[in-house]
């Protein structure tokens, strides 16, 4: 079966969600990610559907929702992304943890490629010859 192409940003800020509370292999109900997300239910039900769409995320027969195998291989990429500008703007930019977490959530999937490695590992300080 072919590669499925990169999720949009937004699938990844909620593959992220998903996986901070599910864990690995967990579920989560929809109504947990409208409340973790800040978003409406009709709002995470309209996510849902597209996250389905793209086989990222199932419903279980008691109606739950699941990380298909592509959805935990995306959703461990978002979270490295979203930890990654977290401990950044926490460690570096000492920007309170609350602020820190909804600004990498809103934030960390719309980084370039280079912008993100960057921040994985930043370039040594220049230093100027006098």
């Amino acid at each position: 079966m072919a590669e499925a192409k990169q999720p949009t940003p937004g699938a990844l800020r909620y593959l992220a969600v998903f996986a901070q509370l599910a864990g690995a292999g967990g579920t989560i109900r929809s109504v947990e990610l409208s409340r973790a997300m800040g978003v409406s239910r009709p709002g995470v039900s309209k996510a849902v559907k597209l996250l389905q769409e793209q086989a990222l995320v199932e419903r279980t027969e008691r109606g739950k929702l699941r990380l298909t195998a592509s959805g935990r291989r995306w959703s461990r990429i978002a979270s490295r992304q979203y930890d990654i500008l977290y401990r950044y703007l926490v460690e570096t930019l000492r920007v309170d943890e609350k602020t820190a977490r909804a600004d990498a959530l809103t934030c960390a999937f719309l980084l370039s490629d280079q912008s993100r490695s960057r921040l994985e590992t930043p370039p040594e300080p220049n230093h100027a010859v006098g």
